[in-house]
């Protein structure tokens, strides 16, 4: 309980998360591409789904390769999850944009 209440504490005292939906924001306005068929999501917690199912598969497999890792779903083959920690700074979303933007390209 004590370590639950000092990270509640560092949440609040640094507004954290009160920068979270523009973080947000930042990311659904850098990952734009022709294979992305939608990006949905809340905070920092998204589903993007591509227009090719077994596109997701091959970005989760190569993600680490770029120095992130990406989620599945267990019933949405067409789709992955991004949930980067809330303390990312804009500098790194713009970085994993990037990578994944890059990623995407490669492995169409």
């Amino acid at each position: 309980c004590v370590a639950a209440h000092a990270a509640l504490q560092v949440l609040l005292e640094e507004e954290i998360i009160g920068d979270v939906n523009r973080k947000g924001n930042l990311f659904k306005k850098l990952i734009r591409h022709k294979a992305i068929r939608e990006f949905r999501g809340i905070g920092l917690f998204f589903a993007i789904e591509l227009k090719n199912p077994d596109h997701a598969k091959r970005l989760i497999e190569q993600a680490p390769r770029k120095g992130f890792l990406l989620d599945s779903f267990l019933f949405r083959s067409d789709s992955f999850r991004i949930a980067p920690p809330l303390n990312i700074t804009d500098d790194e979303i713009r970085m994993v944009s990037n990578r994944l933007l890059e990623l995407i390209e490669e492995t169409q």
